[in-house]
C-alpha cells in the first residue's frame, strides 16, 4: 500500500529547489548589479572629477598662477560629495560614499579642511569665482561638537554670519551662530559659535574692510550663487585614513608615478570599491596634478540612492525577498505536482 506524500516532504523538496533557485538567480543579479556600478563609475565619477579639475585649472593657474584659489575652487566643488556617507540605519554600517581628491606634484593633498570660505562671483555671468577664506580653532571646535553631536541630522543645522571684515584673500565674520530646525519646522534658540576678536574700529585700524553681510550656509553643501558662504570640512578621520590608504597602494602599485591607475575590489558579497587615479598636467604643462575618484556601494541599496524622479524605489533587498518568496511558493507547486505524478506512477 503506497502512502500520499507528506506536506513537509513537499515543503523541504521546495525549500531546496527555491534555494537552488534563488541562489542562482541572486548571484547573477549581484554579479551584474556590480558590473552596473563600475560602468557607472567609469562613465561619471572619473570624467567628473577631472571635469571639475580642469575647469579650476584654467581658471586659476592658466590665467592666474593662484594655487591658493585653485585649491579653494576644488574644496568648494567637491564640499557636497566628500561630505555625503550613507550609513545603515542601526548598524551604522557603510553602504555608501563617493570622495574626491586632488594631489600636487609631491603627492600631497590640497584640499581645504575646517575652513570656511566666502565665494564672490567676478559677475553675474561668469563662471569664475573669487575666494575668501576664513580658519580659526575655536571655530572648528565648535563645528566639530556639533558634527558629533548631530550626526545625519546636520543638515537641519543653519549657519548664519553677520557682517564681515575683509582683507586681501581673507575674511573674518563679525559673528557666526546657528540654530536647529526640527522636522516640524520649529527653530531652536540661537547658539553664537564665533565673535571677532577686535572691535570694528580695530579691525579697520588693522587694514580690514567692513562689510553688511546676513547670510547662511549648511555643512556639507557647496556654495551656489552669486555670493555665498561654504564650510569646507573635509573628511573625517577614519575616511581620510582609508583615502591615504587607498592613494598610497595607488602610489605603490605604480612606481611612485599614478597615472591612470584603476582598480577595483570586492570586499564583500553586496559590496563593491573603486579608486582610480589619473596624472594631469593641465592644458599648459605647467604643473602637475593627480586626480583621485573613490566609491564604496553596497549594490542591495542602489535604487534607494538613485530614485531622485520621487518615491524612494525599491531596494534590491527587498526585491531579492520577494523573488525568494515568489520562488518559494512556485517551488511548493511544482514540488507537489511532482509528488503527486510519481505517487500515481508508483501507485
Amino acid at each position: 500500500m503506497n502512502k500520499k506524500p507528506g506536506f513537509i516532504k513537499t515543503i523541504l523538496i521546495a525549500l531546496i529547489i527555491a534555494l537552488l533557485v534563488s541562489v542562482t538567480l541572486v548571484y547573477f543579479q549581484l554579479k551584474g548589479l556590480k558590473k552596473s556600478v563600475e560602468d557607472n563609475y567609469k562613465s561619471m565619477h572619473g570624467k567628473l572629477s577631472a571635469k571639475i579639475f580642469n575647469s579650476g585649472y584654467d581658471y586659476y593657474i592658466t590665467e592666474d598662477e593662484d594655487v591658493n584659489q585653485l585649491k579653494c575652487h576644488l574644496s568648494n566643488m567637491v564640499e557636497g560629495i566628500n561630505f555625503s556617507t550613507i550609513n545603515m540605519p542601526f548598524t551604522h554600517s557603510l553602504v555608501t560614499t563617493d570622495i574626491y581628491r586632488y594631489y600636487d606634484s609631491e603627492l600631497n593633498s590640497i584640499m581645504l579642511k575646517d575652513t570656511l570660505i566666502m565665494v564672490e562671483k567676478e559677475s553675474p555671468d561668469s563662471k569664475k569665482c573669487h575666494y575668501y577664506t576664513f580658519k580659526d580653532d575655536a571655530f572648528t571646535k565648535e563645528i566639530d561638537e556639533i558634527v558629533s553631536k548631530y550626526g545625519d541630522k546636520i543638515g537641519s543645522i543653519v549657519f548664519n554670519i553677520k557682517d564681515i571684515y575683509v582683507k586681501d584673500d581673507s575674511f573674518v565674520p563679525a559673528e557666526i551662530s546657528c540654530y536647529y530646525v526640527t522636522e516640524g519646522g520649529q527653530v531652536s534658540k540661537s547658539k553664537t559659535l564665533y565673535e571677532a576678536p577686535k572691535s570694528k574700529t580695530e579691525m579697520e585700524n588693522n587694514g580690514y574692510s567692513f562689510i553688511v553681510r546676513d547670510d547662511s550656509f549648511f555643512l556639507g553643501s557647496s556654495a551656489t550663487g552669486d555670493k555665498c558662504f561654504v564650510y569646507c570640512y573635509g573628511l573625517d578621520s577614519e575616511r581620510e585614513n582609508m583615502v591615504n590608504d587607498v592613494f598610497n597602494e595607488a602610489v605603490n602599485n605604480s612606481g611612485g608615478n599614478p597615472d591612470n591607475v584603476y582598480v577595483r575590489k570586492d570586499p564583500g558579497p553586496f559590496t563593491v570599491e573603486l579608486y582610480s587615479v589619473r596624472k594631469n598636467d593641465g592644458k599648459d604643462a605647467k604643473h602637475t596634478y593627480y586626480v583621485m575618484a573613490y566609491e564604496y556601494m553596497n549594490v542591495l541599496i542602489q535604487p534607494y540612492l538613485l530614485s531622485a524622479l520621487g518615491g524612494r524605489g525599491i531596494l534590491y533587498v527587498e526585491l531579492f525577498v520577494f523573488e525568494v518568496f515568489f520562488i518559494f511558493v512556485f517551488s511548493i507547486i511544482i514540488a507537489f505536482l511532482i509528488e503527486r505524478i510519481c505517487y500515481r506512477k508508483v501507485k
